[in-house]
């Protein structure tokens, strides 16, 4: 039975970051159960996180390269906080690529994706602000 645990393969997880506060990235990071450690090390094969992961520049987006054209279909792709589109997404971008051209190019290699909704200050933020801009309270 362990040797066969041994051989079984662990889904494939990319978690990009986008437009947000890392919140949601934060909360896992600090969650008890299970803990980041049973994540990474024993549920799935993480593959990409800004936020988290060792290499940077030039080798992470290597790592992701390669996931994308070696795991095709056969990965889970978390993507966290809104995806820019205003002035063609240049308001975010790594790489040198905006945002929503990296999603775009990942999304045909994609069997599924967990799309984080921003957090839940931001609508209170966005509602204060518009109460405050019509001079209500």
């Amino acid at each position: 039975m362990v040797k066969a645990l041994d051989k079984t393969t662990r889904p494939v997880l990319v978690w990009l970051e986008f437009q947000d506060c890392a919140g949601n990235s934060e909360s896992m990071l600090r969650s008890g159960h299970p803990s980041v450690g049973d994540f990474v090390l024993e549920l799935l094969s993480w593959e990409y996180h800004e936020l988290i992961m060792a290499g940077s520049g030039k080798h992470a987006e290597a790592a992701l390269e390669r996931v994308v054209n070696e795991c095709k279909g056969e990965y889970i792709c978390v993507v966290e906080g809104a995806i820019p589109l205003a002035d063609g997404g240049i308001h975010c971008t790594i790489g040198g690529k905006t945002r929503s051209t990296s999603l775009h190019g990942s999304a045909p290699t994609l069997p599924s994706t967990l799309l984080s909704a921003p957090a839940p200050g931001w609508r209170y933020r966005q509602s204060r602000s518009e109460s405050d801009r019509s001079g209500g309270s």
